[in-house]
Order: C-alpha cells, then sequence, then structure tokens
C-alpha cells in the first residue's frame, strides 16, 4: 500500500525539547520537595497530560502537586521555544518541504497539551505547514492506544495503513503497530533495543531518512 501521509510525534522527532523537558521538570519538582527521576520520566515519553499525572501520583504520592509543576514547566518551555532556546530538530524543515513536493499530507500528533503543540510549532514557524495537528487534549486515551493515530488518520481522509508514523517512544511506537500503521523510530532519549522490536518497522538515526522510504 502506497504512503499517502506521514504522522510525526513532536517532542524528540520534530523539537528538540525531550532532554530540556526532562530537566526543568526535575528541577522544578525538587523546588517543590519531590526528587523525581530520569527513569520515571522515560517512562511517561508519550502519555498523555492525564495519564502522565495518575503515574506520578501513583509513584510518588497522591498529594505531588502535578498539576502545579506541569504549569509552571508548559510556561519555561513556551517562553524558551520563542526565546530560540527550545530549537527545531535537524532536518525537519528539509524533509517537510520534501513531502509538500511528493505530495505527501503531513500531521502532527502528540501527547502532549495543545497549549504546548501550537506554541512549539509556531515559534519555529512551521505550524502552517501540517494539514492535521492532534493532541493529546483532543483524545480520551492517550498513547499507547491509537486513538491518536486513528483520529489523524480519519482527519486526513486517508487509511491507517496508508500512514508512516515517525516516532522516539515506546509508547508511541506501540500505538503506531496497534494502529496498524507503519512505524519509524528515530532514537532519541530512549535508544533502539530488543523490546521495541516488535514495534519498529524501519529505525533511523535521522529523521531525512524517512524520505529514503518515498
Amino acid at each position: 500500500m502506497k504512503i499517502k501521509a506521514v504522522l510525526f510525534d513532536m517532542d524528540g522527532i520534530l523539537v528538540d525539547s525531550e532532554r530540556v523537558s526532562q530537566e526543568v521538570f526535575i528541577k522544578i519538582a525538587k523546588e517543590y520537595g519531590y526528587n523525581i527521576t530520569k527513569d520515571q520520566v522515560l517512562k511517561t515519553l508519550g502519555l498523555t497530560y492525564n495519564d502522565t499525572m495518575s503515574y506520578f501520583k501513583d509513584k510518588i504520592s497522591y498529594d505531588y502537586p502535578y498539576e502545579e509543576i506541569v504549569s509552571n514547566l508548559e510556561r519555561k518551555l513556551i517562553e524558551m521555544a520563542y526565546q530560540g532556546t527550545l530549537p527545531i530538530k535537524s532536518n525537519v524543515r528539509e524533509v517537510i518541504d520534501e513531502l509538500k513536493k511528493k505530495k505527501i499530507l503531513i500531521a502532527v500528533s502528540s501527547s502532549n497539551t495543545k497549549l504546548s503543540v501550537n506554541s512549539y510549532l509556531d515559534a519555529l514557524k512551521i505550524k502552517e505547514s501540517f494539514d492535521v495537528i492532534v493532541t493529546g487534549d483532543d483524545v480520551t486515551n492517550g498513547k499507547p492506544s491509537p486513538e491518536i493515530f486513528n483520529k489523524t488518520a480519519e482527519l486526513l481522509n486517508v487509511k491507517n495503513n496508508e500512514c508512516l508514523v515517525v516516532e522516539d517512544s515506546f509508547n508511541g511506537l506501540k500505538a503506531a503497530k496497534l494502529a496498524q500503521m507503519t512505524s519509524v523510530m528515530i532514537p532519541d532519549l530512549i535508544p533502539y533495543s530488543n523490546i521495541l522490536e516488535p514495534y519498529v518497522d524501519y529505525k533511523f538515526d535521522n529523521i531525512i531518512n524517512i524520505l529514503e522510504l518515498f
């Protein structure tokens, strides 16, 4: 089946945000008196706001002030995006341009909030390039549920098996396979491993390499 659409995760794929987000999140949590580990943050990659909140309240404390911490985190990262210190990942603009030339539909399917997704993409001046943008605020069930990818395909008016998903997290890759879409992993914070193998059709080191599939 010919690929008619590419669905991109945002954090770690389009925007070089995950390392910074992890560091700032841990720092803010510490200011509130909570010691969060990098491993705990990694386990939440690809999850929605509500699913991540449930994870930390379960693992840390029911009283863990997730809403306040994430509000501060979101405000700081959006500020950084508009200041130019939350950069676009290498070759993203080139890939967008080439896919547009080839008449391939492109979308963002991100578990992040609508405010963050729209702000990051706007700050990087690529928001208008996408045919569809679906965020964690637009779905009931976050990744690894396939809901976000199913909804994106529906809005693009393409079949699931006509979609290529570009992801960097376990939850995102699993969601792509549950949606019966072709998956590409471009590792960021999480390295490729045998655990991920069943959910990965293609693995590339840089986003530019996805053009080899067209």
